[in-house]
């Protein structure tokens, strides 16, 4: 077991910080609210020496940022839930890219990105359909739509230099008690392998670097929360001490992990990062990138189709 250095990360007088996107210099997208129930996104400068605030409208109000890639672009979603709501690239100028979905007929969430700029999330389309997961190349143009056969909603949440995408989708309609989520794996829309943890009620998955580290958060029988990496047959929970839920939502190639935990069921989110004692060992070049992915309680042969969700074009 990978021992790991915890270190808390919260916004000086916000009530609520989630730190969902760590890059290799070190910088970290994340969410803060101070009085008010407005999220608002942020990035870190290099070394943690102060914080980037979006500022107000048009991305900055009702702002949440979702990752931060190695050329410093910020992932996220702004606009309000009900009404305006879109992903966003911010680039290193202070420039924004707007992500739409076909003709601009969804909300849109960017929750991942890559060194190439390309960035994934999800598209809630306005004729109230099922919610699809999407990748964005860097010129905004939609490389894939991934809807896992079976699932009533599907979310792509992490990306890596490669091009594969990590997700999550449900079973059983949002709010039932009885529905439950799952992750995924793959390098494109037609070819995504199942990923859960053993014995979890629920899975999901957040990001997959560059390294195959796949990062995310489980939910235990007790209906508590628990944090996961799952590093080529090497599997670590994650737990704050002395939290009742811990959620992981980032990861950088150097093994430091992010994310939020509660101290209480009805308490607030704090941001944490953990870090690794050693680096990860697939530091390596990789040869195998899906070993070691959890489908079924059991590790699984990527080879073997019947592993597969699907291995055929998904419409």
């Amino acid at each position: 077991m990978t021992n790991y250095r915890i270190q808390n990360l919260d916004i000086p007088d916000a009530l609520v910080t989630v730190a969902h996107g760590v890059n290799d210099l070190g910088q970290i997208a994340g969410t803060f609210e101070l009085g008010n129930p407005n999220p608002q996104a942020f990035i870190t400068n290099p070394g943690f020496l102060g914080t980037v605030s979006l500022g107000p409208a048009p991305y900055g109000a009702l702002s949440i940022g979702s990752d931060v890639n190695n050329a410093q672009q910020l992932a996220g979603t702004s606009g309000h839930y009900q009404d305006t709501k879109r992903g966003f690239v911010r680039h290193v100028d202070g420039s924004f890219a707007r992500l739409e979905y076909t003709n601009d007929s969804a909300f849109t969430s960017a929750y991942g990105t890559n060194d190439w700029g390309a960035a994934v999330g999800q598209a809630q389309p306005f004729d109230g359909s099922q919610p699809v997961g999407v990748y964005w190349r860097l010129n905004g143009q939609i490389r894939d739509v991934y809807s896992v056969p079976g699932s009533t909603e599907t979310s792509a949440n992490g990306t890596n230099n490669w091009g594969w995408v990590v997700g999550t989708y449900r079973v059983g309609a949002n709010g039932d008690p009885s529905s439950t989520q799952h992750g995924y794996a793959g390098w494109d829309a037609q070819h995504i392998w199942g990923v859960d943890v053993p014995g979890a009620v629920s899975t999901e998955v957040y990001d997959l670097t560059n390294q195959w580290e796949i990062v995310g958060t489980f939910q235990d029988t007790s209906g508590h929360s628990h944090g996961f990496v799952d590093l080529k047959n090497h599997f670590d929970q994650i737990d704050v001490p002395g939290a009742t839920n811990t959620f992981i939502y980032g990861a950088n190639d150097f093994g430091q992990v992010v994310g939020a935990y509660q101290l209480a069921d009805d308490q607030p989110f704090h941001a944490f990062e953990a870090t690794p004692d050693l680096l990860p060992t697939s530091q390596l070049a990789p040869t195998d990138p899906t070993a070691g992915l959890l489908r079924g309680g059991a590790l699984f042969d990527p080879t073997q189709p019947t592993t597969l969700i699907s291995d055929k074009a998904l419409s």
